[in-house]
């Protein structure tokens, strides 16, 4: 690069030799000019530089030292920016020059260089990319293709943009776009495209269904079964453990002792319940998406036993028994009592058949639940109002309705959990402040607070399930703790002060001693709380969420409307002290009794007598 530079400029200039000989030609105004050195090895010797400059030929004589022998070098440069050499030597060699010359360059100017050599490795591998990095990635190159430029690509894609040419209306790189009724992101609503009042759909056709749009995926609902069952009165659970919900033991179940699937009333009956429900009662199940096994045992006893229903009663069990060994799908849905193990069926006392509901889906509330368990519990009643007495205690059974309970009985609770756990907090306060007017201050802000909650519910378009019902009760005692603190500070506050201090003071002086301790609480419980929310598993984020922003309703209540109500309406003195009450109290009535009743254990005073 220093060749490179003395041949390009004329200025002052530093070269670069690795040999002890160099040979560089170089080219003026007036022709070639050629510096040779030559070092001798243990003596110093002369070496002419003949130059050519405007005035003729001109020799420098530079000495150089050598240790190690003759050491030729030779360095040819046929352009300003390729450079060959060839040495011969024992070891590197250092070599330092002086030379002075003077030349007349193209603008006609004399320059006097000065240069000092030292050892530069050359490599024939070594490629400069376009900002002269060797073997470099042109990696200064902008995306105009010009080094060093500074230019990049902005999110739209356009080189040296200011990332705002692909905005869309709603703020978002190529993100929507007004369309020619001037709303962002709209599909022409204002526009009709014919006489009738037809609209372009998003693909531009007329009264069209964006058909050239892909198909967004349907959430499927997934439908529950509901099983009628025969034979079974009901579960004997006296023998299990109601502490523990993973037992195996679930009960005994209660048979039906007049229950008799062998009758041919019985048989028909079933059979034609089944029937009516499968076709006549779309409110309830959907038609054929379910093998009903009564009427796939009335076809199987016609083609196969070319007998009809009612079967025989003495034939019913045996038949029975061949009908799910061909159709195994069906051997859990009849209850046989075997004799043994390997002698037979005794008889059959239960039945049941499973139908697909056409309403009770797995996104259904509970509460929409429980009037479809309503439908069901009205249908089985005129069934069985009309039954014959061997099969007239038919009921429905379906897995979603454990769920469906337990979540209106927890939402059905709410209020009677907030009026008892509220009647808990004021006695609580009571007892702790012994002043009523700052527990029924309290109180009225907790059930604000509780009330912000369920507004927070209905933003986030939570239903009242079993976790936002059984959050509500835990959320009371949750808010009121930090009118607790705050409470009884300002109670103490001034308690044994000779100067009666005013609202305003004792708020002061209670915020002062407890509000950074009430403060420091909540923000560590609610950082936990948030801690919850990046959970995967949606009971642990609701819940995390939940504590969160009710924590934090919490001490905003607490220190900014609680404190500001105990500024204004808060007592003073002894006004409200339930202690003041209840020495009046004793005064005036208790002291009375309490003597009344210290005379009549102590019997009759003889001494007046």
């Amino acid at each position: 690069l220093q060749l490179q530079l003395q041949l390009q400029l004329t200025s002052t200039s530093t070269s670069t030799s690795e040999r002890s000989t160099s040979q560089v030609p170089t080219t003026s105004q007036n022709g070639p000019t050629t510096s040779q050195y030559a070092s001798a090895s243990e003596n110093p010797t002369t070496s002419q530089v003949p130059t050519t400059s405007q005035n003729g030929p001109t020799t420098s004589q530079v000495p150089t030292t050598s240790q190690n022998g003759p050491t030729t070098s030779q360095t040819s440069q046929d352009n300003p920016t390729t450079s060959q050499s060839s040495t011969t030597s024992q070891r590197p060699q250092t070599l330092t020059s002086t030379s002075t010359s003077t030349s007349t360059s193209t603008s006609t100017s004399t320059s006097t260089s000065t240069s000092t050599s030292t050892s530069i490795p050359t490599s024939s591998s070594c490629r400069y990319d376009r900002c002269g990095v060797c073997n470099g990635a042109d990696e200064c190159v902008g995306c105009d293709g010009i080094p060093n430029s500074g230019k990049k690509k902005d999110v739209c894609g356009v080189c040296g943009g200011d990332g705002t040419s692909c905005i869309g209306c709603d703020g978002k790189p190529n993100g929507a776009q007004l369309d020619d009724c001037g709303v962002c992101g709209g599909d022409n609503d204002c526009k009709t495209c014919d006489a009738s009042g037809g609209k372009l759909d998003l693909c531009g056709i007329c009264r069209g269904n964006n058909s050239c749009l892909p198909d967004r995926p349907k959430f499927e609902k997934r439908y529950n079964l509901v099983s009628l069952i025969w034979g079974i009165e009901g579960i004997d659970r006296s023998t299990t453990d109601h502490n523990n919900p993973f037992s195996s033991n679930r009960g005994t179940a209660i048979l039906d002792t007049t229950f008799d699937i062998t009758d041919p009333k019985a048989q028909k009956w079933i059979i034609q319940t089944c029937r009516s429900l499968n076709n006549d009662s779309p409110q309830l199940v959907q038609k054929d998406k379910t093998e009903v096994w009564p009427l796939v045992f009335e076809n199987w006893v016609i083609s196969r036993k070319g007998r009809s229903i009612p079967v025989d009663k003495a034939r019913v069990t045996g038949y029975l028994k061949e009908f799910v060994d061909e159709f195994p799908q069906f051997r859990d849905q009849i209850g046989f009592e075997y004799i043994g193990s390997t002698l037979g069926v005794k008889k059959i006392n239960w039945v049941y058949t499973n139908f697909l509901s056409s309403a009770i889906s797995t996104d259904l509330s509970s509460f929409e639940a429980e009037k479809e368990f309503d439908l069901w519990e009205e249908y089985l009643t005129k069934v069985n109002d009309a039954a014959p007495g061997v099969s007239n205690k038919a009921f429905q059974s379906c897995g979603l309705w454990i769920r469906v309970f337990t979540e209106v009985s927890a939402v059905s609770g709410i209020v009677r959990g907030l009026v008892i756990s509220a009647g808990f907090a004021l006695a609580g306060l009571l007892f702790f402040t012994f002043n009523l007017n700052v527990s029924l201050i309290a109180t009225v802000v907790l059930v604000l607070n509780i009330i912000f909650m369920l507004a927070f519910y209905y933003l986030m378009g939570w239903e009242l399930g079993a976790i936002e019902a059984i959050s509500i009760t835990i959320l009371v005692g949750l808010s009121v703790d930090y009118l607790f603190h705050v409470a009884d500070a300002y109670c103490a506050a001034g308690e044994y002060e000779e100067k009666k201090l005013t609202r305003f003071e004792r708020t002061r002086q209670a915020l002062t001693e407890m509000g950074m301790s009430v403060l420091g609480g909540a923000v560590t419980t609610i950082t936990s709380g948030l801690m919850l929310v990046l959970c995967t598993i949606r009971i642990f984020s609701k819940f995390g969420a939940i504590i969160a922003v009710n924590l934090f309703l919490s001490i905003i209540f607490t220190l900014v409307l609680f404190a500001g109500l105990l500024m204004i309406i808060g007592p003073e003195g002894h006004m409200g002290d339930i202690r003041v009450g209840l020495v009046w109290l004793y005064n005036h009535s208790l002291k009375y009794l309490v003597e009344f009743v210290r005379r009549k254990r102590a019997g009759p005073d003889y001494s007046r007598v």
